[in-house]
């Protein structure tokens, strides 16, 4: 299996969760190239794992080129400016990303 397939299989289902955490109806579709695209009834979003430049970063654009595609470093960051773009914070629930407790 390739890595930005495995990335966007990953990355497919953390925004599937995501969304279910928000209370946000929508979906999440995958390409061939492992880019998750996010549509709700606010918005449509992509999100990329960019590798091939240097340090990996996550990318999220706006299809509809409203805004200029946004590089984050983190997961936290990435998944911020999505929750952002869909209107989440509205419904006022968290999704918080940290280390998994083992017991």
């Amino acid at each position: 299996m390739s890595e930005s397939l495995d990335w966007g299989q990953r990355l497919e289902a953390l925004l599937t969760g995501a969304l279910a955490i928000w209370r946000i109806d929508g979906q999440v579709e995958r390409d061939a190239n492992g880019i998750c695209i996010l549509e709700t009834e606010q918005a449509k979003v992509t999100i990329a794992r960019v590798t091939d430049d240097g340090d990996p970063y996550w990318e999220v654009a706006n299809p509809n080129g409203d805004l200029p595609p946004l590089p984050f470093g983190g997961i936290q960051g990435m998944l911020r400016a999505v929750k952002e773009a869909v209107g989440a914070d509205e419904t006022g629930t968290r999704l918080v990303i940290g280390p998994q407790d083992d017991r």
